[in-house]
């Protein structure tokens, strides 16, 4: 997967997986629009070893070492609190971070998102 635009390192490879079904709500959440009801999928974060995995549609997080947990089968969130709440504070200050003062969301203009709209990607 390739990205770019405001805020987003040029020239960076990351090596780690991207689940498709991740895609779309990150993007969006990334351009500070909400997903659309019934959008499958989660938000993810990784900080050095740690992958954080958020799920807006159930409320829901899970906390991964990618170092010793590959397959990512174990939820290490109520053990390591302080990691979980350092990578939900950044996916939140990253939410937050994409809107200005007026609410518009950054980086798209009206028919971007009226072509977003019309896909069904926002509501």
């Amino acid at each position: 997967m390739i990205m770019a635009g405001p805020g987003i390192p040029s020239g960076r490879r990351i090596a780690t997986p991207v689940s498709t079904i991740d895609i779309v709500p990150t993007v969006l959440a990334r351009v500070g629009l909400d997903s659309a009801g019934g959008i499958e999928g989660r938000r993810s974060l990784r900080l050095g070893r740690f992958k954080l995995i958020k799920d807006e549609n159930e409320g829901t997080h899970v906390l991964h070492d990618l170092a010793a947990d590959p397959e990512e089968r174990t939820d290490l969130s109520m053990r390591e609190p302080g990691m979980t709440g350092q990578l939900l504070r950044m996916i939140e200050d990253r939410e937050l971070g994409t809107r200005n003062s007026s609410d518009e969301v950054i980086g798209l203009d009206l028919e971007e998102r009226e072509r977003l709209r019309a896909l069904g990607y926002v509501p």
